[in-house]
């Protein structure tokens, strides 16, 4: 009997013990959801920025890698490239593109040395020649002094051809542009500013800037 009595004060207090409501268990999920949908947030955010900073790192060693393989004459499939070019293209923003330009003294060839991708989530978003924007360009820089040399045209025209009626000088980047669109009517940028811009592709604000200056041939960044 007493032992009865005992048992049953026992369940009598642990059936008084307090326990969460459905309304507090729901509040509690909610809550969690919205820590993790903020967390998700900002780890996108973070991501969409540090792959913003690698693109932009990534443009500009290799517009100094197309600076130094030109004035150094770096040599490609055994041929003597006589300039070396970046293309940017508006219909492919993800990427672009380095070739390379030998025999430009007699039966001038284009060819691609390498193709580099942006990181993903990040594109062109335009670019621009002394203020003006250019659905496709090309850099190159010229010896010795590694001014730039840009177009905002860059048609490959027939690479078995060769100059347009026209060109004078064969170790000018105008006698390239002309090669390359087969028309000496191609506008050369000798003395401006070419900015290449980069942005996210889910349109945030997030963006940034590769400027080449042309007189100095100076690569900054902002």
């Amino acid at each position: 009997m007493k032992i009865s009595k005992i048992y049953n004060f026992k369940f009598s207090i642990l059936n008084s013990q307090p326990a969460f409501t459905v309304i507090e268990l729901l509040t509690v999920v909610f809550i969690m959801g919205l820590m993790a949908t903020l967390i998700t947030a900002n780890l996108g955010g973070q991501r969409d920025s540090r792959n913003m900073t690698i693109a932009q790192n990534q443009l500009v060693s290799d517009i100094r890698k197309i600076q130094s393989y030109t004035l150094s004459s770096r040599k490609f499939n055994n041929q003597d490239v006589q300039f070396y070019v970046l293309k940017v293209d508006a219909a492919s923003p993800s990427q672009y593109t380095i070739q390379a330009m030998y025999n430009v003294d007699t039966a001038p060839q284009l060819v691609t040395v390498e193709t580099d991708k942006l990181p993903d989530g990040i594109q062109f978003s335009n670019v621009t020649i002394n203020g003006t924007p250019a659905s496709c360009s090309l850099l190159s820089f010229s010896t010795p002094f590694a001014k730039a040399l840009m177009s905002t045209t860059c048609n490959p025209g027939n690479p078995t051809l060769p100059y347009a009626v026209g060109t004078v000088t064969p170790d000018t980047y105008q006698d390239i542009l002309n090669y390359i669109s087969n028309t000496g009517l191609v506008t050369t940028y000798g003395n401006g500013t070419m900015v290449f811009n980069i942005a996210t592709t889910d349109g945030s604000a997030l963006a940034k800037s590769v400027i080449v200056n042309g007189i100095t041939g100076l690569v900054s960044f902002q």
